[in-house]
């Protein structure tokens, strides 16, 4: 099932904090883990469904011959054996609840002080880490005036509202679907303004009516990026709050599996059984409410260690990166290749060395 999203998602709120106790260029590539437990999402989802088509008794006279059988018109004969379809210009479904889960998943960030470049790769998270999660939702039901027997009853072409049960969401997640750079920029000796925006895709699953509804088609929305960050050594904490809008709908016009639907009656314990065949007319998704990030990283050592911010080459953008971080440094400093903590001939050499495509 193909469907279109449209979609906003507000700048976040990020904070990215390293254990630091020296200033410095900063330049390398950090993966981060999210830590599902301080992670999650808490939002309010809803979600509707209009279907259009037919609905027919479930009688049948060899398989089932007490079950229910349905004419249109409230007057008039009805066989003993009769069972005509009955046109429904409307059966919607609506769910709406709140939503609070845990997170995991990972993305690495790169970035180059000395160059004023950051960007995030693989970003991918899973906002269902810990299970699906269950919204009540009602039916409500517009067709052709119609009646039935066993049981008997009437209905009249008026809305018929169903209270059902629960929708239930299977897969929630967001993966980078392409180049996120953005920039960093010095606050002071320790601190970082980062601002990245990434191209990310929402999947999501639910089954409702025992019919599975897929948000998949790829369609593409900015995720933007935009907090204080601060380096130095190999491990990295990260924390961010970002808000989330998504709004989404689509008419696919497709056909839906039949599926038996009581109608309620005079007596609860008695409904009319029906089978409805029914064409997905439109769907609609919203989500509106926080994602919050918790997660902790470690500095990747690149293959290609004089590539110091992370695009597969050495060029004049990582010979400036070390000429600008010349001398004496902390350990793990941008420039310096071996790591022994000084930034000298030694580097740049092995810079020279390694000049081009990393690849």
């Amino acid at each position: 099932m193909s469907f279109r999203l449209y979609a906003l998602i507000a700048a976040s709120s990020v904070s990215i904090v390293l254990s630091t106790s020296a200033s410095a260029a900063v330049a390398g590539q950090y993966r981060f883990t999210y830590q599902p437990a301080q992670s999650g999402l808490n939002a309010t989802l809803s979600a509707t469904v209009s279907t259009s088509g037919t609905l027919v008794g479930n009688y049948d006279a060899a398989a089932n011959p007490t079950g229910t059988r349905t004419k249109p018109g409230i007057f008039g004969s009805f066989g003993s054996t009769e069972n005509l379809p009955v046109a429904v210009q409307d059966l919607s479904v609506a769910a709406e609840g709140p939503i609070a889960t845990q997170t995991a998943g990972s993305f690495d960030l790169q970035c180059d002080s000395a160059t004023g470049m950051a960007s995030v790769t693989a970003f991918s998270i899973d906002a269902l880490s810990t299970g699906s999660i269950n919204i009540p939702f009602s039916v409500s039901l517009f067709t052709e005036a119609f009646r039935t027997r066993n049981p008997t009853a009437t209905y009249p072409s008026i809305p018929l509202e169903i209270p059902v049960g629960s929708v239930v969401v299977t897969r929630l997640s967001f993966v980078q679907a392409g180049p996120a750079v953005g920039t960093i920029t010095p606050i002071d000796g320790v601190q970082f303004d980062v601002a990245v925006t990434l191209p990310v895709a929402l999947s999501l699953t639910a089954t409702v009516l025992d019919q599975v509804i897929e948000v998949n088609d790829g369609t593409v929305v900015p995720l933007s990026l935009v907090g204080v960050a601060s380096f130095s050594g190999s491990s990295a904490t990260f924390s961010a709050s970002t808000p989330l809008q998504f709004e989404q709908v689509e008419q696919p016009a497709e056909p839906l599996p039949s599926f038996d639907l009581p109608l309620p009656t005079t007596n609860p314990d008695a409904p009319a059984n029906v089978v409805a065949s029914l064409v997905l007319d439109e769907v609609g998704v919203s989500l509106l409410g926080q994602l919050s990030s918790s997660a902790i990283g470690e500095r990747i050592v690149p293959p290609c260690p004089a590539d110091f911010n992370g695009d597969r080459a050495v060029n004049g953008v990582d010979l400036g990166t070390l000429l600008a971080g010349w001398g004496p440094c902390a350990m793990d400093c941008a420039g310096d290749v071996n790591n022994d903590g000084i930034v000298d001939g030694f580097d740049l050499g092995s810079l020279l060395a390694a000049w081009g495509s990393c690849d």
